[in-house]
């Protein structure tokens, strides 16, 4: 079964992968707003499964879909790998004002292990490049270097559950709190699956934050800190 597909159709605001499937092809983030499907929440359609994406950069929103906001634009696969032990690709991308003119380019790197069919095993690398000009990040919560929106079901609110690193629990806890690794995980369809991410420790201002709440979104942010 498909594991996951990489959207970047030039007419959404950024790429994202979805459906993103687990273990038994069990979909593990949320639909909404590719596809309207009964009992899942529908708020945030900037939330779109699994992504990147940043609140401000050079003075421009990057992370929602609200009027004025800046765009990551795919320009090509640099990249594409097959084979028994992972597979994955590299994509470049130029980030935009609302008007096209461009920010920083991006270099995105996947990698997808074969670790048997019970898990599932990636690496995700982003690169961000200031092709253009000085960039400044500002100190918002809103913004998700990788970013998850997982399935409703799976919700803290719901009876999900956020764990980190330093062993805090819940949102409560765990919102805005550096740690190494995050885990959110939750019922889908009667069983148990979770989401873990891990920030790597060679990257900037490791361990980063995260901006992980009970009603489904997980991002890590490694450039606000008067937010959280």
């Amino acid at each position: 079964g498909v594991f996951t597909v990489y959207n970047f159709d030039p007419k959404e605001p950024r790429p994202f992968f979805w459906p993103l499937h687990g273990p038994g092809q069990k979909q593990v983030t949320r639909s909404y707003p590719m596809k309207e499907v009964e009992g899942e929440d529908k708020d945030h359609p900037h939330h779109r499964s699994f992504w990147t994406a940043y609140g401000e950069v050079n003075g421009v929103d990057d992370w929602s879909q609200m009027p004025n906001h800046g765009w990551i634009k795919h320009q090509k696969f640099t990249r594409k790998k097959e084979g028994e032990a992972f597979g994955g690709f590299t994509a470049v991308s130029v980030w935009t004002d609302k008007d096209g003119k461009p920010l920083l380019d991006e270099r995105r790197t996947i990698k997808v292990y074969n670790v048997g069919p019970d898990k599932r095993l990636l690496d995700y690398d982003v690169e961000l490049i200031a092709s253009y000009e000085d960039l400044h990040y500002g100190d918002t919560k809103e913004g998700g270097i990788l970013a998850f929106r997982v399935a409703s079901s799976m919700d803290g609110k719901r009876g999900g559950r956020i764990e980190n690193s330093n062993h805090e629990v819940g949102e409560e806890q765990a919102w805005g709190k550096r740690a190494s690794w995050l885990d959110y995980s939750g019922n889908v369809d009667g069983e148990i699956l979770g989401i873990g991410m891990m920030d790597h420790p060679g990257n900037l201002y490791h361990p980063c934050y995260w901006h992980a709440r009970d009603y489904g979104l997980v991002g890590t942010n490694p450039f606000a800190q008067a937010a959280f």
